[in-house]
């Protein structure tokens, strides 16, 4: 049915304005009521040429994205798209032989899981001896990754395969990012140590700062806001993948963005 409509079926792009909403994408409410995040076409398509680059993402490559909204990405990016079987709304729940008989039926190339369902597929990895030689990454979200997580999943992986799990928000999606090897071999024996979770270093789209603590909104920006180097504060990032407002919501956009000549800061 989907061969022959779409042998049939054309559809216009039509052109749109800049900063033309496309899309409202709520928060986790995790740090409060879910916000609706206003993305512009613009927001979307610096977040794929972004990804494109940083993980080096080519026509050809095939994922399995078990959140589906990372799936609409793979268009974009020319990547095949693998739908699990699976409730995506459970994760942790999820048959670990099914992902593991597409990833081998389809040659996966790339996956999208979160903790929760990467621990759930390498603790089944570990213990059955599982490998997964075409699978060479594996991107992650919503929440700290453990060491023993990462490399049971390295261990599957193909021999030059990373995990990486990218830090953002909703509202500024890349913001930074750090492979598996790095944070085996060097940063999560300083973790253990109690020097914190490295969330990696700044992609290159986003200049990144930190300002001082406050819960009172800042209206426009100033450099005099900084910290100095080593000091704790608020992390503040800027670029194209880092949205302007929340949805109808004046009163958190103004306590989340400073405005900066034209363009807007947003306080992670």
């Amino acid at each position: 049915f989907l061969e022959k409509y779409a042998a049939q079926k054309t559809f216009e792009i039509r052109p749109h304005a800049p900063g033309a909403m496309a899309a409202v994408l709520f928060t986790s409410g995790s740090t409060g009521v879910p916000k609706g995040v206003v993305y512009t076409h613009e927001t979307f398509l610096a977040q794929v040429e972004s990804i494109r680059e940083m993980f080096q993402i080519t026509p050809g490559d095939v994922d399995l994205p078990t959140f589906p909204l990372f799936a609409l990405f793979d268009p974009a990016l020319g990547m095949t798209t693998i739908i699990p079987d699976m409730d995506p709304t459970k994760p942790a729940k999820a048959d670990p032989t099914k992902l593991i008989g597409a990833i081998e039926r389809f040659g996966v190339t790339t996956m999208f899981g979160s903790p929760a369902l990467l621990n759930t597929l390498g603790r089944y990895g570990e213990a059955h001896q599982v490998k997964l030689p075409t699978l060479k990454r594996v991107l992650s979200a919503g929440a700290p990754m453990p060491a023993y997580t990462i490399k049971r999943m390295k261990d599957m992986m193909a021999d030059d395969g990373q995990l990486f799990p990218p830090y953002g928000a909703t509202e500024s999606l890349p913001v930074a990012v750090l492979g598996s090897q790095e944070i085996l071999s060097d940063t999560w024996p300083q973790t253990e140590q109690g020097a914190g979770v490295c969330v990696g270093r700044p992609v290159p789209i986003v200049e990144v700062k930190v300002i001082g603590i406050s819960d009172e909104s800042i209206e426009n920006w100033d450099e005099s806001l900084c910290v100095k180097p080593g000091e704790v504060g608020e992390i503040v990032v800027k670029g194209p993948v880092v949205t302007q407002a929340y949805f109808n919501d004046g009163n958190n956009t103004g306590l989340a963005k400073i405005q900066d000549n034209g363009s807007v800061r947003h306080r992670m």
